[in-house]
């Protein structure tokens, strides 16, 4: 809850409580206080009090007050809403026996539902529509009539059975994209292409509803994207952010998933060298977030804050400003302070990714190791995020250049361990284990660079291998590479392909 939400409850609850308000006072004041929930610390703090001998019961109760005044405090902060609360007041007409109004009310609400393309509140609209018409005997209606309404019902169901069908292929597509990441085989093209030849992917014009059309927009840009043909998703991606700049009243209420898609689009512009627009881009999105809608200007905040920096530092990776990218480094803390819990755990790990290497190209080994240990010792994102299994590689690599050989034959086994169980052992991942496995038995120094010159010819090869090519995407591998060899910093051979 933020600030506003707390001190509305305060006045709820001191309007709506008639038993135990003290109990329920106490019990969310002192959880509020704890910065993380610790029910021990919790029942010690309130012991003596009658409530805490029943607390699993004074927890709901508290849950449920809190639910009520969020409804309440929020009763007017979305369309859904609104829209809600419609439907519930031509229920208590109806109730009333006042039909009439009930006509006037849904009447009202289904114009504002037609708008907003809300199918499934119009549904319910429907159902007081015809018990008002059946009430009243039909009175004044005509057989067309009649038909206009089975018409007009027909036409919603079909649109959300075509909005149900999107849904699942897109959470289909998106199920296997977030268990697989992104495609390196020929086995994990083929499950792709099977969910992207389905008959309504083949034209937009199947889709038939701004739902439908978001979904086809957003599964087409998202699959390019992990194919590696950028330009194709940069296509799509623009035509899904055109899609809800035509539906401004809609992309108002829906202004997270626009900030997605034009993070997205950034995204796209920064793998196709597209410097510029990036800029044009982000200051639009921050734009767009300092006049977000009060009910939704946090979660706007929070997530401009890590998609933003998450940009800004992938920008100064890309030119070899690490320098430049380490003195945002406060700023980004500040931030994951700030928000801590509440940013997404996605785009919280690319932060600490990216933090990682803005560190190791600056030099700063010791640093860059502790940010990426808080992604290497998150179990919870390890299962399906590819990004953990990069974490893992460049785990190596930190460790080499810290000069932790001892150290390196354990973590290599068990970094080769990890990989063979989760299936992610390709042409990348071989190549380079077997070079740590060479650096970890304490090479001399020809050997050393003859090592090195091996696997830039080795990365070489596999970057021309579209189902190799994304690995790079992660970290600069050759660069790192030829640093060795060319005997430069990191961050001067970054820089001079620039």
């Amino acid at each position: 809850m933020n600030s506003h939400e707390k001190r509305y409850f305060k006045i709820y609850a001191a309007r709506h409580i008639s038993e135990d308000k003290t109990g329920s006072e106490l019990l969310f004041d002192t959880i509020d206080s704890l910065e993380e929930y610790d029910e021990n610390i919790i029942k010690e703090h309130l012991n003596g009090h009658a409530f805490v001998k029943t607390f699993s019961a004074s927890k709901g109760r508290l849950t449920e007050l809190i639910l009520r005044s969020l409804d309440a405090f929020h009763s007017e902060s979305s369309v859904d809403a609104q829209l809600r609360r419609e439907s519930h007041y031509a229920e208590l007409y109806f109730m009333k026996n006042l039909f009439d109004d009930c006509m006037k009310t849904v009447v009202s609400a289904k114009k504002t539902a037609y708008e907003y393309e809300r199918y499934k509140i119009l549904l319910e609209l429907f159902v007081w529509e015809k018990k008002c018409l059946t009430m009243n005997s039909l009175t004044g209606k005509t057989e067309e009539d009649l038909n206009r309404i089975l018409d007009e019902e027909k036409n919603i169901l079909r649109i959300l059975e075509n909005e149900s069908e999107y849904w699942t292929i897109n959470s289909r597509f998106f199920l296997m994209l977030n268990k697989n990441g992104t495609l390196r085989d020929k086995k994990d093209l083929d499950k792709f292409n099977a969910i992207i030849n389905h008959p309504l992917l083949k034209s937009e014009k199947n889709a038939i509803s701004f739902r439908s059309k978001f979904f086809y927009f957003h599964i087409y840009g998202s699959y390019y994207f992990a194919i590696g043909d950028y330009a194709n998703s940069f296509k799509y991606l623009k035509k899904h952010a055109e899609l809800m700049e035509k539906h401004p009243q809609i992309m108002e209420q829906e202004l997270h998933n626009y900030i997605t898609v034009m993070m997205n689009i950034i995204n796209s512009c920064h793998l196709l060298h597209k410097q510029d627009e990036i800029y044009k881009y982000l200051k639009k999105i921050r734009g767009i977030a300092k006049k977000a809608p009060s009910n939704q200007r946090e979660f706007m905040e929070i997530k401009v804050f890590a998609d933003t920096y998450n940009i800004e530092l992938a920008l100064d990776i890309e030119k070899g400003e690490f320098k430049k990218g380490m003195m945002l480094i406060p700023e980004v803390e500040e931030g994951l302070e700030q928000f801590k819990g509440k940013i997404n755990k996605f785009q919280e790990t690319i932060l600490y990714y990216n933090l990682t290497v803005i560190c190791f190209g600056g030099g700063e080994y010791s640093l860059a190791l502790k940010w990426l240990n808080n992604i290497l010792n998150d179990k919870g994102i390890e299962i399906t995020q590819e990004l953990y299994c990069f974490s893992k590689i460049l785990n190596l690599i930190i460790h080499l250049e810290l000069g932790n050989a001892d150290l390196l034959p354990y973590i290599m086994r068990s970094t080769h361990r990890f990989l063979e169980q989760r299936k992610k052992l390709y042409k990348f991942e071989n190549v380079f284990l077997d070079f740590i496995k060479k650096m970890s038995d304490y090479p001399g120094e020809k050997e050393v660079l003859k090592y090195y010159q091996e696997l830039k010819i080795e990365l070489e090869t596999l970057l021309q291998d579209p189902f190799e090519r994304r690995a790079f995407d992660y970290f600069d591998f050759i660069s790192w590479v030829e640093s060795k060899i060319n005997n430069k910093s990191f961050s001067q051979i970054v820089q001079e392909k620039k």
